[in-house]
């Protein structure tokens, strides 16, 4: 009887040990928003076509939220002060809520946030093909979209700072 008790025991604290520290599992999951949500959540919005998509370093331990970057040739920007080349990152997993799937050659809305570490977005956000459904519906709340920024280049910029200091004259 005494062994019995025993094993008992022994069953009914490896079962509370399985229940009591299972850990949550989380998944993404969107609430289908309008493009009124989506233009009002993004900081930045373009056509672009995808020409490149760096994965994160491959490490031993990986996680579905590690950064993916996608980086756009961008046609037509909506909203925000978005450049020629864009790059977003975006978790490499739709499981973390990631822009998994983006094709090279592939025209997409993306609907961007800005960071400290630059645009990103994720599934939920809004972000997919440029069909002209999606971007007409984005340019009846924003209007006619224009080109990207142009980037100045560096020679000018340093022309110009050593001009306005009075330095370096003649060496070019």
């Amino acid at each position: 009887m005494t062994t019995l008790r025993i094993l008992l025991a022994g069953l009914l604290g490896a079962c509370g040990l399985v229940v009591f520290t299972a850990m949550p599992s989380h998944a993404c999951s969107c609430v289908v928003a309008s493009t009124d949500d989506y233009v009002e959540w993004a900081d930045a919005i373009f056509t672009g076509t995808v020409v490149e998509v760096t994965p994160p370093p491959q490490r031993p331990v990986m996680s579905s939220g590690d950064p993916v970057t996608h980086t756009f040739d961008v046609e037509t920007v909506h909203e925000g002060d978005v450049a020629s080349t864009a790059e977003v990152t975006s978790a490499m997993s739709g499981a973390s809520c990631g822009l998994e799937g983006l094709r090279i050659g592939t025209s997409y809305l993306v609907y961007a946030e800005s960071g400290h570490r630059g645009l990103s977005a994720n599934l939920c956000g809004g972000t997919g093909p440029a069909s002209p459904a999606r971007v007409d519906g984005v340019e009846r709340v924003l209007g006619t979209g224009g080109p990207p920024a142009t980037a100045v280049p560096d020679s000018v910029v340093l022309a110009s700072l050593a001009d306005g200091l009075g330095v370096f004259r003649g060496w070019w």
